[in-house]
């Protein structure tokens, strides 16, 4: 791990340029949301994996004679499917958690981003001394036939971060073979902004939240809703703060956007825009665009069963809503299949605390956005159709283990109180049992 995060860190800038090169992303933007993130984690699991991974003793219960223990081990082989949003992040995050678990793994990068889960994969070999690391951590390049057929082979778990659609596919496919899963899916993600809150931080955070990596992330802002009278504040905040952001393609050191990754993505996105004028939305900002260049644009008066509300876009568009009430936006978000990540903006850590309790979301982000997937010690992923099971934390290194149960003798009896016969034992066994029981 050590040798990994060095590794990763040396060559951090080579790393970010070859992200930026087939996302279209900054490479500021790649080297603090996916080099950074990674070599975290690796910190993260040098220090905390040996804890975690120790046999570790427990309660022997009503037998006090004997010594129970759980020990935790390797899967075996852990395949990692990954997406072209963030395609070292989202390969070095589950493979990360499976090598330091013990566990080989293989990975198959999104055939759009190919060069990005090589290069970890070629880092990882190099680190891992004294094992044979081309057996130990291996890449497979392709389309969906190979990740079909990664997950019909003799896998021991399958780590998948993608659409909903696949991730079913997935599931369907490993149930077959009993194969354990980790998926993250779809998302459509809210932010909830209250009347209390800081409206320029907030303006700003949204504004980042929904537009970094052209609103290309699992967890960004898709849409938010502001209590009523701070919505026509906020509108014209959010409005000011996307006017600064300055454009490049190719992106370059002074540039916030870049471009969108490949033109089905924008397909998808331009689909909602359209979809959502058609019902009545107002384009406040943006719109424009051609080819992989698209503006961020922000719209008002989405209709609640539009594409930008239901589904996920992943794309550079920001759908506002006025609600009477903070409480009213949690159950507009609640509506939606998905449940990854949300976003509440607020000066009140009780109400912040009650909202957070009410969101049906894997993770909550309380006056900030994105940033939680950048906290190795929380574990990441969501409820509903976004999927199940965790990636980091202590959750996701422990997702990558089985746990073997031993019991052992502290002391040794030449007969066990509950072994044949019983007609003798019977009334005192009970009498026993009865009197460690009732303490």
């Amino acid at each position: 791990m050590r040798a990994m995060r060095r590794s990763i860190l040396q060559r951090g800038d080579e790393i970010a340029r070859v992200i930026s090169q087939e996302t279209g992303k900054p490479e500021l933007e790649a080297f603090a949301h996916e080099v950074l993130v990674v070599a975290a984690l690796l910190r993260h699991y040098e220090r905390r994996a040996p804890r975690l991974l120790r046999t570790r003793g427990t309660n022997p219960g009503l037998l006090v004679h004997k010594r129970a223990l759980v020990m935790r081990e390797p899967l075996g082989v852990a395949a990692i499917i990954s997406p072209w949003n963030y395609p070292f992040s989202l390969v070095g995050i589950p493979a990360v958690c499976a090598l330091a678990a013990g566990n080989a793994i293989v990975v198959k990068p999104s055939e759009v981003t190919p060069r990005s889960g090589a290069l970890f994969v070629e880092i990882a070999r190099d680190a891992l001394r004294g094992v044979d690391s081309e057996e130990a951590a291996q890449v497979l390049q392709g389309a969906g036939d190979v990740g079909a057929a990664l997950v019909d082979a003799p896998v021991d778990i399958i780590a998948f971060v993608g659409s909903e659609r696949t991730g079913i596919r997935i599931a369907t496919a490993a149930a077959a073979h009993l194969t354990p899963c980790i998926l993250e899916l779809g998302a459509n993600d809210a932010a909830i902004v209250c009347a209390d809150a800081d409206l320029e931080r907030a303006a700003r955070g949204v504004v980042w939240g929904a537009f970094s990596n052209c609103g290309q992330a699992c967890v960004s802002i898709e849409r938010a809703f502001v209590e009523r009278p701070a919505y026509a504040r906020f509108c014209e905040l959010v409005v000011a703060e996307a006017r600064r952001l300055r454009r490049a393609i190719p992106p370059t050191g002074e540039s916030d956007l870049g471009r969108m990754t490949f033109p089905p993505q924008v397909a998808i996105a331009r689909a909602a825009l359209d979809d959502a004028v058609s019902r009545g939305a107002r384009v406040l900002f943006g719109g424009g665009g051609e080819g992989l260049a698209f503006e961020p644009t922000i719209l008002a008066d989405v209709p609640h069963d539009a594409a930008l509300h239901t589904s996920e876009t992943s794309g550079p568009l920001l759908p506002l809503a006025a609600v009477e009430s903070a409480e009213e936006g949690v159950a507009i978000a609640n509506r939606s299949p998905y449940g990854l990540n949300a976003t509440l903006w607020t000066r009140d850590r009780r109400r912040a605390g009650r909202l957070a309790h009410m969101l049906e979301s894997g993770s909550i982000t309380v006056d900030d956005a994105l940033v939680n997937f950048s906290v190795s010690s929380l574990p990441y992923g969501g409820v509903k159709r976004s999927g199940y099971g965790r990636l980091m934390g202590d959750e996701g290194l422990l997702a990558f283990t089985r746990t073997k149960s031993i019991l052992e003798p502290r002391l040794r009896l030449p007969r066990e109180p509950v072994w044949f016969p019983y007609a003798k034992r019977g009334p005192l066994v009970r009498g026993l049992l009865r009197r460690l029981l009732s303490r």
